[in-house]
């Protein structure tokens, strides 16, 4: 069987493109990458659409990023598209095979457009599509710093004694899953400390990981705790302990 080899021209550059089956035909995407790259990205709210002359199946790889949907051409749509601008467009398609994608799920994948008398590897086209079924990339939460906040300081002292951020990367999941906890459930000081050294352990901290800040902490919780570990626990203890853990969140997000 004779195949040829279709190169895909992007809009941002002259890239290689992967080899598609004969009369197969893919969207020129533009990357919104700062280079130019050879794999399209296909956003929410928008369709990526695929003809064909010749009868073939597509599949994605791993399942589940993209849905396909086969349609016999001429097929008309009115959407927003993958290689198009922002703003919905009426297109209509020849085919007359015709295959829909919308995105399902984030993540990388690769389209397997497969001929129908396939004989080998070769007369697959593979071709490479990066999915952002939340509408585009999200900056990642940023821990706002109160400068006034006197526990901010020592915090930082401590800090620079031993800076190790992988550590900080889980005292942070500590102190943000205590802010997040409901402390009703503990009746006494002794629980409270108690849950704390476990959640330290179950992310996996070592007795001497910044311990100077896990020292500047404890000191400050101590100022709120009762000092027995069988003490009650009453509404303003945990109303305290609370504010105190939103703040060490706030004031070890401020570490760098």
């Amino acid at each position: 069987m004779r195949r040829l080899i279709v190169p895909l021209t992007l809009l941002l550059g002259l890239v290689p493109a992967v080899a598609a089956p004969p009369a197969v035909k893919f969207p020129e995407v533009v990357s919104p990458a700062p280079m130019p790259s050879a794999v399209a990205t296909l956003t929410k709210g928008r369709l990526f659409v695929v003809e064909s002359k010749e009868k073939v199946t597509i599949l994605s790889s791993p399942d589940g990023l993209v849905e396909v949907m086969e349609r016999k051409g001429p097929f008309s749509v009115y959407s927003k598209f993958a290689d198009g601008p922002d703003e919905e467009q009426f297109r209509t398609y020849d085919g007359p095979f015709v295959f829909i994608l919308r995105p399902v799920k984030s993540g990388e994948c690769e389209l397997l457009v497969i001929p129908e008398k396939v004989t080998g590897k070769d007369d697959i086209a593979r071709h490479q599509l990066r999915v952002d079924a939340g509408g585009g990339p999200k900056p990642p939460p940023v821990d706002p710093v109160e400068p006034d906040d006197p526990l901010f300081e020592p915090l930082k002292a401590a800090w620079e004694k031993g800076k190790n951020p992988d550590a900080l990367a889980k005292l942070l999941k500590v102190y943000r899953a205590a802010a997040a906890t409901d402390l009703s459930a503990f009746a006494t000081a002794g629980d409270l400390r108690s849950a704390l050294k476990d959640k330290v352990k179950e992310n996996g901290l070592g007795e001497d990981d910044l311990r100077p800040v896990r020292e500047v902490i404890q000191g400050e919780l101590e100022r709120f705790l009762p000092k027995l570990a069988d003490a009650p626990l009453t509404q303003d203890h945990r109303a305290n302990a609370k504010s105190a853990f939103t703040r060490i969140v706030t004031c070890l997000g401020g570490l760098k």
